[in-house]
């Protein structure tokens, strides 16, 4: 039998086995179909084991629900887990920046090439066509939408020297995307 704790309060005992996964290794403690267990639920056996719930999943066989699998972690693990958890970034703009740590960072281009785009629609330039066709290649580009060739942008060479208010925009956002290709 195992106790639930959910949200500070407790819901009925369950009966339940704790097993592994043979494939993942994965612990989890598997209970009948529609049992009432959630994710973030804490497991309490009749020892005083507690076990966090981190995931579930309903395991079928010849296409019929037979277990409710809940995988855990037990309460050490979840302590020395939420110990560990990485540092927390609130940044409100930070248009063109590398956010992360150093093991992993995201780069988010959409603002910096927006800010462009934008740009381009109140400019007086006689290229905006072409500067717009030249932002719409280098979103694809950043957002992995096509691969990285060679000479690629060179037809918009003569726009980008007409139009040079733009040419640094362009080249910091395709230097940052460079160095984030670089493992």
């Amino acid at each position: 039998m195992y106790s639930i704790e959910r949200d500070n309060g407790s819901v009925d005992p369950v009966k339940g086995l704790i097993n592994q996964e043979q494939s993942t290794g994965k612990r989890y403690i598997g209970f009948l179909p529609g049992t009432d267990i959630q994710v973030d639920d804490w497991l309490t056996n009749p020892s005083g084991d507690r076990f966090y719930v981190i995931d579930k999943e309903t395991a079928t066989f010849q296409g019929k629900p037979h277990e409710l699998r809940c995988f855990i972690e037990t309460e050490a693990e979840h302590q020395k887990k939420a110990l560990t958890t990485g540092p927390i970034f609130n940044i409100g703009s930070a248009t063109g920046s590398i956010i992360g740590t150093q093991v992993h960072a995201s780069l988010n281009y959409s603002d910096s090439i927006n800010q462009m785009k934008e740009q381009v629609q109140s400019s007086s330039s006689p290229d905006k066509d072409d500067l717009q066709q030249l932002l719409s290649l280098l979103e694809m580009l950043v957002n992995d939408r096509i691969p990285a060739q060679k000479g690629m942008f060179s037809k918009f060479s003569d726009v980008m020297e007409r139009n040079s208010w733009i040419t640094s925009a362009i080249s910091s956002t395709l230097l940052g995307w460079l160095m984030s290709q670089i493992h």
